[in-house]
């Protein structure tokens, strides 16, 4: 059995990777502790492109722009992949979204 948030952490580790697009990415441990700005090198951009592979992804009840414009910007240039992990796998718990086939 694996840990809990290890297939939403799966799910997230490859968006961002396909976001990135830079071979080092995929070489690179992508943990809870991963930050986008920091270790990731996220800008703003990417956040949006983030955000619409998580629609895609999950459906229009993840609302991740809903979410991180709730933050102020030091969370935002702080945030982890394990946050991210976090927020989806609260959504998915209240049944609010569930991953698309």
């Amino acid at each position: 059995m694996s840990a809990p948030g290890a297939e939403t952490l799966g799910v997230a580790t490859q968006l961002i990777r396909e976001i990135v697009g830079e071979d080092w990415v995929w070489a690179t441990p992508i943990e809870p502790e991963t930050s986008f700005a920091g270790d990731l090198g996220f800008k703003s951009i990417e956040v949006v492109i983030l955000a619409e592979k998580l629609h895609e992804h999950y459906g229009e009840n993840l609302d991740f722009i809903g979410w991180i414009s709730e933050m102020e910007l030091d969370e935002i240039m702080s945030l982890r992949v394990g946050q991210l992990v976090e927020f989806i796998e609260s959504r998915a718990d209240s049944k609010a979204c569930e991953p698309r086939p």
